[in-house]
């Protein structure tokens, strides 16, 4: 797929091989190279599997190029993604007129990712609100509704783990096989501005996932596989649920089967564990055990 070389690309490699590009119109640069920088993606203008062409909005204007056939999702205004099934490109269009405001220019970026999210729901992944730290070579995920301890947990693990992400993971499916990848903290660049960066290409073959509860003492324990995919599921949806009820009625339910299958094979070849935590003691020992 080419791409006209005056408009700076950028590039997401992930580990089914996949090369997604990015790149903006030069109204939005400045908008365009923090999301790049937060998502530590790679300056290249060679050809893309995938592309994200983000522009400015136009008004109420259907952008050139979409017609009928296209869908389109919209948030109050501020941004619409549009996207044709078997079509290889994504129109961004973000409206100038937010693009200044410090919350919602960081919503435009955390809802540009939706189209990719959706990409992997539809192919055997998505996304998953939990942590995600790697130990030789394989990661795993902990997971917990929000305010529960999951971002405090992947950062007291000691320095020989590496701590990727702490709220929002990728699972990418190659073959038979499940990786993971790194997405950005949103949050902390929405309510903290803590301008943190994330390396969303490097993904792991996904070794467990540790579901957390905060306790006494510190323990995991092997869970079937019916609560297994229960929990994860709803770690699925913490995540993607909003995206997933603007949809049609009918690709809503579509949507929910497919999460609903992903989740079933996830689980099938990942354990799954309850990880008890205490505030103070050395967890990750007791998650060391069972990999």
């Amino acid at each position: 797929m080419q791409q006209a070389k005056q408009i700076e690309q950028f590039y997401l490699k992930l580990s089914d091989g996949s090369k997604w590009g990015f790149n903006s119109a030069p109204e939005l640069k400045e908008w365009f190279s923090i999301f790049a920088r937060i998502m530590s993606l790679k300056k290249d203008n060679s050809d893309v599997d995938y592309l994200f062409n983000i522009r400015p909005k136009n008004g109420r204007e259907i952008p050139a190029g979409v017609d009928e056939s296209w869908d389109s999702f919209r948030q109050s205004g501020a941004y619409t993604i549009w996207s044709k099934k078997g079509e290889k490109q994504f129109l961004i269009e973000i409206n100038k007129e937010f693009i200044d405001h410090p919350e919602i220019r960081v919503i435009n970026m955390w809802s540009t990712l939706k189209a990719l999210y959706k990409f992997y729901a539809e192919n055997g992944g998505g996304p998953v609100h939990s942590g995600m730290a790697a130990l030789n070579g394989k990661a795993i995920l902990i997971a917990a509704p929000g305010g529960t301890g999951k971002s405090t947990s992947i950062r007291r693990l000691p320095d020989y783990w590496k701590k990727m992400c702490d709220d929002t993971t990728l699972i990418v499916k190659k073959d038979d096989n499940f990786f993971v990848h790194p997405m950005p903290t949103w949050s902390d660049h929405l309510w903290e501005h803590n301008f943190t960066t994330f390396d969303t290409s490097r993904g792991f073959p996904l070794a467990a996932v540790f579901f957390l509860k905060q306790s006494g003492t510190d323990k995991v324990t092997p869970i079937s596989r019916p609560e297994g995919i229960q929990l994860l599921l709803s770690s699925v949806k913490q995540v993607f649920q909003t995206y997933v009820d603007k949809l049609k009625d009918n690709e809503k339910s579509e949507m929910a089967m497919k999460l609903f299958d992903n989740t079933c094979n996830i689980v099938g070849k990942t354990p799954c564990y309850r990880l008890e935590a205490t505030l103070n003691g050395d967890f990750w020992e007791e998650i060391e055990k069972v990999l």
